[in-house]
């Protein structure tokens, strides 16, 4: 009966711009669906989460164990509303949130490494040792794709806010080099998009030199982010982490990212004076100090894909790893239909309770910290 429930186990990530729905053990999402921008409130939250089931999974919720991929900027009220049309509303058998930094790991099969996800609205970078995400570490940051969106429409104004992605997509890069007029045959370049003109040379390579230049932008670049949650990790895990990054996210997949990531790296640690006591770990490798582990998902499904393995994984206890079910979660509802947030903790609330109530239990205490340790 375990492994029927396992092999029909949804996966869900809700994303800022998009949502990933499938099934656990599954090589890739069944559908990527645009978030809903009017994403606001439980209606709509319960709106689109029974658009998920019914209309594209076409299962019944009620037999249907979820396991929901967190980023880790997700706010509590949207993961509350989540919740609470999982297990309130669609009354499906238990939910088990899973750390975005985490499935991400273990999608390349590793158990320590740097995450980066850039996202829609924000890009952030976490490191993770020994299958634990190291909170103290993130770092988040405006640089990512909708700010190369905005440069976008604002060099072609008259360009309809629903193709801008398309045109982030299908014509954006990255340049290797950050001098200008590394492309001037294309200064005047245009093209024809769906009867739009869409003015090409402006944008083929400024647009994403918003996320390495954190003189064009009020926010913290891609480089910077990584190099600063790098400090923040153990001294002796530094090397095997800056070997080890882990690309997620949309954002991620612009032509030319990846060569310009670790070049900008290189080059920060050795120019850069805030970054000068990674110096010597850069001369004490005899190999390059950065590196890219390869990932068998696209980088959109870094984090769907991990939740994919881990959710087929037999052996883990999950009832330590923040299951919930939905007894638990119906017995634990207060009269004006709150729920604890000790039942449900995010990664911001392991070690406090409510700091208003003087006798409150701690919440480590009611609930274990994620682990994910495999019997």
């Amino acid at each position: 009966m375990e492994a029927h429930i396992l092999e029909r186990a949804a996966v869900v990530e809700v994303g800022s711009f998009y949502s990933k729905v499938g099934f656990a053990g599954e090589s890739g999402p069944r559908h990527i669906v645009r978030t809903p921008p009017s994403l606001e409130g439980q209606s709509g939250h319960h709106k689109f989460l029974r658009r998920l089931f019914f209309n594209l999974l076409q299962v019944n919720p009620g037999d249907t164990p979820v396991f929901l991929v967190e980023g880790l900027l997700t706010t509590d009220r949207t993961r509350d509303n989540v919740l609470e049309g999982l297990l309130g509303e669609l009354a499906v058998p238990s939910v088990t949130p899973i750390p975005h930094s985490l499935a991400a790991v273990h999608a390349a099969g590793l158990d320590a490494a740097l995450v980066i996800d850039i996202g829609y609205m924000d890009a952030t970078a976490i490191a993770v040792v020994d299958g634990a995400p190291l909170y103290h570490t993130i770092q988040a940051s405006r640089s990512a794709a909708k700010l190369v969106g905005e440069h976008i429409q604002a060099v072609n104004p008259d360009l309809p806010g629903e193709m801008v992605h398309d045109v982030q997509a299908m014509f954006c890069k990255v340049a290797l080099t950050p001098e200008p007029g590394a492309l001037p045959e294309q200064d005047e370049a245009t093209v024809q998009l769906r009867q739009h003109s869409v003015q090409l040379g402006r944008i083929q390579t400024s647009a994403a030199e918003l996320m390495f230049d954190s003189s064009l932008t009020d926010s913290d670049s891609v480089p910077e982010l990584v190099l600063k949650s790098l400090l923040l990790a153990p001294r002796e895990a530094r090397p095997g982490l800056a070997s080890k990054l882990i690309l997620s996210g949309g954002g991620a997949m612009i032509p030319g990212f990846e060569a310009r990531l670790l070049a900008e790296l290189e080059r920060l640690v050795l120019e850069d004076p805030r970054f000068e006591r990674l110096r010597g770990v850069a001369v004490g490798n005899s190999k390059q100090l950065f590196g890219c582990s390869a990932v068998i998902f696209e980088p959109n499904c870094v984090g769907w894909g991990g939740a994919s393995i881990l959710a087929s994984v037999k052996g883990i206890t999950w009832a330590q790893c923040g299951r919930v079910s939905r007894d638990n979660y119906t017995a634990a509802r207060a009269q004006d239909g709150s729920i604890p947030r000790s039942l449900v903790p995010g990664w911001n609330h392991l070690h406090h309770a409510n700091l208003m109530e003087e006798e409150a239990t701690p919440v480590t205490q009611t609930h274990k910290p994620s682990r994910w340790q495999v019997a």
